[in-house]
């Protein structure tokens, strides 16, 4: 294994995780919310709740929380070096949940425009790439067929509307 760390569960990932954030000055604690059970636990910094670990291994920014992006990427960086350092990823090929996102909304705005000029394999091609994003991110699952099902039935809306 990469970095020499043996892992019995998982859970010895997260104790190696939390134990990486607070030589960096940051807590781990048990999600105070979680509604949705999204969050495995809450990221803080002096007794301010400012991120979340995600169920899918991600750091997303506490939505009611002023922090700094530069933080989040640091937290972020910490994240994928513990992964490095237990040999769950090689570093180089790791990817932020934030750029599959960014990658999965363009590739469904290209296959949703009605004049994309796409062939079938070409179409084919990008519906996998889709896939396996939403694989890896299960949340964004589901948000091609809303925005099919809108731009569909988006088309009558206007109708009877005066400006």
């Amino acid at each position: 294994m990469m970095g020499g760390l043996k892992l019995r569960s998982k859970t010895d990932f997260y104790i190696a995780f939390y134990e990486q954030l607070a030589l960096k000055g940051f807590q781990a604690y048990m999600p105070s919310y979680d509604f949705d059970k999204m969050y495995l636990a809450d990221i803080c910094v002096k007794g301010y709740n400012i991120a979340h670990l995600t169920k899918v291994d991600a750091i997303e920014p506490n939505p009611h929380a002023e922090v700094e992006s530069g933080t989040i990427d640091t937290l972020r960086e910490i994240l994928k070096n513990t992964m490095a350092m237990c040999g769950i990823i090689d570093a180089r090929q790791y990817f932020s949940e934030t750029e599959l996102s960014v990658l999965h909304s363009s590739l469904v705005k290209v296959r949703m425009m009605p004049d994309n000029d796409l062939n079938s394999h070409e179409t084919a091609e990008i519906d996998a790439l889709i896939e396996k994003i939403e694989d890896a991110v299960p949340e964004l699952g589901g948000s091609a067929l809303d925005f099919e099902y809108a731009h569909a039935h988006s088309a009558g809306l206007d109708e009877g509307v005066e400006p």
